[in-house]
């Protein structure tokens, strides 16, 4: 009999990592063929995200169920009605399609959290409040705290990303460690969004000539977007034609004035003319100035498994990387570290690649997929 895995599409345009996560994690699953004939995968989306999962409308085991259908149902609302604190739609989907397991998913102060939580597998996407705790309230703080101890004593099956997230688990939190998963994931892009050779297309789009580095991050402070800015100002000394194209949401929700500090430095530096901040593009237009840049950078100041490291590699690009632990799993031979709190020696691998030949090949490379689609199905059956 097959196995029913309900994947819930976390995340939104405050935090598109959590969508590229569950959107690979599936994917990978599913091009393990033992895991494709075995398992049935029904994906909780609301209106808003479903786009983003569209590459998974190709395989006939993935069931898509609207959020917004659910909670119109009338046990949906007469629940919620009699129990305020009841996760009424996921007791529904797990009854109505006998679901055997819900990822990722915790019930942290849940009525309803005995059912829910033997049927549960929880994520943790990083320990960055570890780490950088002044990026944090105190009241987010202590609400990670609180979540991560209840986890570290009462989860069913507990996935991270990475050995370094491991370490950081365990020894801060502790816990039963016995049905602990490392699993990373890599980018399981839409081969036609890669493939379709529109990078001219796409810079004409964008108004951008010549070469040019990209970021694809979210302007979040861990990111460390100030670090480029630095070293582009030295790079462009001698390369004056160096560019940087920055994708992601301008804005930080734990610092307000942190998009206005990077506006004004690149104003006091005369740096307009070689950066672009684009904001919020789709993924195909991302994928497309990807393709075509001379590297991508990334700079940030932590991860828990870095979904812009991953698309790159699936597109063979060459990283400039920041020398951080998590890195040091995911770095292949194309990646070049650097310290991220020195300016001085990104600016000088800035211009050793951009006097580098940009070679456009249009690669689709997902080795990795397979791999870890075969430790995800491995926990499912364990």
């Amino acid at each position: 009999m097959k196995k029913n895995i309900l994947f819930l599409a976390n995340g939104g345009s405050n935090w598109m990592g959590g969508i590229y996560y569950v959107k690979n994690q599936a994917a990978q699953l599913l091009s393990y063929k033992p895991a494709r004939e075995n398992i049935n995968i029904y994906l909780y989306v609301n209106e808003k995200s479903i786009s983003e999962y569209k590459n998974l409308l190709l395989y006939k085991n993935v069931h898509f169920i609207r959020e917004e259908n659910i909670q119109k149902k009338f046990f949906c609302r007469f629940c919620r009605k009699l129990i305020s604190n009841l996760d009424a739609d996921l007791i529904y989907l797990v009854l109505r399609y006998q679901i055997s397991y819900i990822f990722p998913y915790f019930p942290v102060g849940k009525d309803n959290k005995r059912f829910l939580l033997r049927r549960s597998i929880s994520w943790i996407a990083d320990f960055q409040h570890i780490h950088f705790p002044q990026f944090f309230s105190r009241y987010e703080y202590l609400q990670r705290e609180k979540r991560y101890y209840e986890i570290a004593r009462n989860h069913n099956k507990l996935v991270l990303s990475s050995r370094d997230a491991y370490r950081d688990f365990i020894s801060k939190y502790g816990g039963k460690n016995e049905k602990i998963y490392i699993i990373p994931f890599c980018s399981m892009l839409d081969k036609c969004d890669v493939m379709s050779r529109d990078v001219e297309r796409t810079k004409l789009k964008y108004g951008i000539e010549g070469d040019y580095f990209i970021v694809c991050n979210q302007f979040w402070q861990h990111k460390n977007h100030m670090i480029i800015f630095e070293s582009l100002s030295q790079a462009i000394i001698h390369n004056p034609d160096i560019k940087v194209v920055c994708t992601g949401k301008m804005q930080d929700y734990r610092n307000q004035e942190y998009v206005n500090q990077i506006r004004n430095y690149i104003t006091g530096m005369k740096l307009e003319d070689s950066v672009f901040l684009l904001g919020m593009i789709s993924k195909k237009d991302q994928i497309q100035l990807m393709n075509g840049a001379k590297a991508v950078i990334q700079p940030s100041l932590f991860e828990g498994w870095g979904t812009v490291v991953e698309d790159a590699k699936t597109l063979r690009k060459r990283i400039l990387l920041s020398d951080i632990s998590v890195h040091h799993e995911q770095k292949n031979s194309l990646c070049t570290l650097f310290n991220p709190y020195d300016a001085d020696e990104l600016a000088e691998k800035m211009e050793e690649v951009w006097n580098e030949e940009n070679i456009l090949g249009y690669h689709y490379s997902i080795k990795d997929g397979e791999k870890f689609g075969k430790l995800f199905y491995k926990m499912i059956c364990s």
